[in-house]
């Protein structure tokens, strides 16, 4: 289970990085790989922490919605 969490760290750190270097900073900028690996490390813990809770509290909308809010959620 670790292996798959850091695989998926480093995978998402890359994303950040070559979506830096192709937008050349008009959509997002990064340093370098550290500040993109922090990056995706914090993206992790707010997908890890805060998404379950706004998940819970979203049920009503999401049912009222047949499900459509939880794009709004993701």
């Amino acid at each position: 289970m670790p292996m798959k969490w850091l695989v998926r760290l480093i995978g998402n750190a890359l994303i950040i990085f070559l979506l830096a270097s192709v937008t050349d900073g008009w959509l997002i900028s990064v340093n370098g790989f550290a500040y993109a690996l922090l990056a995706a490390f914090v993206l992790g813990l707010v997908n890890a922490f805060i998404r379950p809770i706004v998940m819970l509290l979203s049920i009503p909308l999401r049912i009222l919605t047949l499900g459509l809010f939880t794009f709004v959620v993701n």
